[in-house]
Formats: structure tokens, sequence, C-alpha cells
């Protein structure tokens, strides 16, 4: 065996089959009800969401057992996936069948440790997803499992490796489900910084310092809310209607393209351009201090407000700046969830749904004095910068969490995470012991 990487002396190579029976699953059919909801849970890929968490959906019998390609496993053995979901694995906590998407390893605890080889596994197991150069591939053969190289170590070494692993996966864990609801904090704090601002909350000493007069008449019936007496309900098309000057492709002149695509969900951040000359049907134009809206889904609430001049998509809607209203606040109008609830719920088409302005026309939405939009506009725009900061920031330290996860189990497997002790039994004899207790088996099996 060509050795993959350097381990230490007192550990062995050896093969996966070499120390655990690998067998396959199977479906019992589903037009017999008789297979079907017993007492035996039965898993798919889609069933592990884990290393150890198998949430199984369905049960089956033993009658669809016996008449189907299943098999029942014991606890402790580890499922690996090799079609549909190729790359997930899980240790099993109890007995329990699976379909043939996967395979099981069902193997002798007193002699590898389950832990030891799901961590292994679940960093090794990732090279049947990628091929030479990369390319994902649809599944492996049993062959293929059974054939691929494992470190085995002493099995006392196994499980001190498996309690290092096991203490600062733990703590990687705490920081990181800390991370993820500081994550979901900042989203809940997004929407209710953008619900103050529609309401007055958030320029209330603003007001208090800056008196203005009322910015125009209600253009609705009813106050949906409560708002600042110096504001008005207004409709959305009593204020703004979509441009419909055109550009027709020149390949003489080349101005700014913007897609949908060049516009960033939630944050209405401009990704990058493309160039007129590269597009062939008609564009719509935009003005720098517009506002853009992607009414096509799956694009549909994409807000932008550009700096500069260009052509875009005829699926972005563009509001032209207006001396009645501040661009920004009318885009953080639309990316109020209120907004994005409307115009979802009343999409039309079937191939690609869309938004008409005609509908949107109608949308209730508070209006403040222009002055006041401004620094609604300021405020926001201060405060979203900085939330969206500490939303990078957390990221990029999941990501990092992730990344130490690998390393730690990279460092693992070449002997790096615990200190090697003289009085372990080497692998090599464990491994002999394992040998000798499949040989035992399979003499027993064969009288």
């Amino acid at each position: 065996m060509i050795e993959p990487f350097p381990i230490p002396d007192s550990w062995v190579w050896t093969r996966v089959g070499n120390l655990y029976k690998i067998v396959g699953g199977g479906t019992p059919s589903t037009s017999q009800e008789g297979y079907w909801n017993g007492s035996i849970p039965w898993i798919t890929s889609a069933d592990i969401h884990g290393l150890r968490d198998i949430r199984p959906r369905r049960t089956v019998t033993e009658d669809g057992i016996r008449n189907s390609a299943t098999n029942l496993v014991p606890k402790d053995s580890i499922i690996v996936v090799t079609r549909v979901g190729l790359g997930k694995l899980a240790l099993t906590e109890y007995p329990l069948c699976f379909s043939q998407d996967s395979q099981a390893l069902v193997g002798n605890s007193q002699f590898v440790d389950p832990l030891y080889s799901l961590y292994y596994l679940s960093h090794a197991v990732q090279i049947f997803k990628y091929q030479g150069r990369g390319t994902t591939i649809s599944g492996v053969t049993k062959k293929q499992l059974h054939d691929l190289e494992f470190p085995l170590a002493p099995y006392a070494e196994q499980k001190r490796i498996v309690a290092k692993i096991e203490e600062l996966f733990s703590r990687l864990d705490v920081g990181m489900r800390s991370l993820e609801q500081a994550q979901k904090q900042m989203g809940s704090y997004r929407r209710s910084l953008l619900a103050t601002a529609l309401d007055g909350r958030l320029t209330s000493q603003w007001r208090k310092k800056n008196p203005v007069a009322r910015p125009r008449a209600d253009t609705v019936s009813e106050r949906p809310t409560g708002i600042p007496g110096n504001w008005a309900w207004v409709t959305l098309g009593s204020i703004t209607q979509p441009s419909k000057e055109r550009y027709q492709p020149n390949k003489s002149e080349s101005r700014v393209y913007l897609g949908l695509e060049h516009i960033e969900s939630g944050t209405g951040r401009i990704l990058g351009t493309g160039d007129s000359s590269d597009v062939v049907s008609f564009k719509s134009v935009f003005k720098a201090g517009d506002v853009l809206y992607g009414r096509l889904r799956p694009y549909l609430n994409k807000v932008t407000v550009p700096m500069f001049d260009g052509v875009c998509s005829t699926d972005i809607l563009v509001f032209p700046k207006s001396p009645s209203f501040d661009s920004r606040y009318l885009s953080y109008v639309l990316l109020f969830p209120r907004f994005v609830e409307f115009t979802s719920a009343r999409m039309a088409g079937v191939q690609h749904p869309r938004i008409k302005f005609a509908t949107m026309s109608d949308y209730a939405l508070p209006l403040p004095p222009v002055a006041e939009q401004r620094a609604i506009g300021d405020l926001l725009e201060h405060s979203i910068s900085v939330a969206q900061t500490a939303l990078e920031d957390i990221e990029t330290n999941l990501v990092k969490s992730r990344n130490l996860r690998r390393s730690i189990l990279r460092i693992t497997f070449v002997g790096g995470l615990v200190s090697q002790d003289s009085r372990d039994e080497p692998a090599g004899l464990l491994l002999e012991r394992i040998r000798n207790g499949k040989e035992a088996l399979r003499r027993h099996a064969t009288r």
C-alpha cells in the first residue's frame, strides 16, 4: 500500500474493509403497507443532519426488512452516504435500517473506537466527492469504500484522540453557537431599525431640534398606523412613477450596465457592473441618485441607489430622483419587510413571475418632510453600515471556526493532536488481532 501521508511509528496503514464489514441498504416496496410504519427506524441521506445527528422520518417492519435489500445495523455503526448526498456520514445511536444511497460500516468497538473512525472518515471521505481535477462525482462503489486507506492508531491512543477532539470541538461549538445567535440578532436588529425609521421613533430627537412643516396631504383613505403629526400617508404611485427612458444598444457607444445580478440582496450594495456593448436588447436608462428596484423573481425586492449614470435591465424599475422625496429614504421603504410581503404576495406570471408597478402603486407608505427623510437616510446609513461590518466579522469568524475544525482533524491523523505512549499496544498488533478475530468468525460461519 502506498501511504497517503506519514504517521507515527506506532500506527499502521490499513483499509476500511479490513476493519469493518460493509453492509448495503435498500428500500422496502412502498406499495406494501405491511412493510412500513413499524418499530424499526429507516433513513435516507436526507435524515442525516450531522456526524451524530440522525433524525429518522420513517419506520419499517421486520417483514419490510426480510423482503428488501435494506439491512438492520447495530448501534455504533457508521452510515456513509455514497450516492445522493455524497460525503454525508453519521454514527448510529440505536439500531436502524437505511436506503440504497448509503453503506454501513459495522465493526467491533473493542478494537476501533467508533468516534475515532467517524472523525477520520468525516475528513477522508471528502476525497470521494471530487475526481483528480475537482469534478464532482455522483457516487462511489462499495469496493472504493472498502479500499479507502485508514490510519489505525493504538487503541488507547484512539481513546485519547477522541477525548481531545471532543474537548476542542465542544469549545468550538459553544463559540459557533454564540456567533450564529449574534448573526440572527443582527438580522433582527436591521428589521427593527427600519421599523423605528418608518414610524418616526428613529428621528424623535431630531424633530425636537428641527421642527419642519407637513410634507403633503394624505393620499390614502385610512392611516394604517400611527406616525408623527407632520408626516403623511401616501401611495407609492402618488409620489413617483417608473422612468420610461430606454436605451437602444449601440456598439459605438458604451455605457455602464447594471444587472440584477450586480445588486446584493438585502443591502443594496453594487457588487460590480458590466458594459452595455455586451447587451443586445433594449435597456432602461438611469441616472445617479435614482432608485432602482428589481421586480422579477428570484431578484424581487433588490433595491439600490447608484451614484453613477448607466443602463439596466428592463426588469429593474427606475424611480427618478425627485425633490419630493429622498432617494435613500425611498430605497429603505422598498426594503422594509411589510413592502416585501406586499409585493411577494402579488406577483403575476408562471415562468417569470414579476410585480407590476400598477399593483405596487397602491402601496401605502409613511412620508416625512424631505429634510427628515434625509436625516433618516443619514442615521440608517450609519447604523446599517456598522451592523453590516459586524455581520461580516461574524461570518468571517464562522468560516475560521469551520476551517479550524478541519485543521484539528488534519493534525489529528498525522499524530499531532495527542502524544504517543510507548506503553500502548502498537497498532500493528491490534490489526493482527482484528484479522484473527475476523478469521475465527469466518471459520465458525463455514462449519
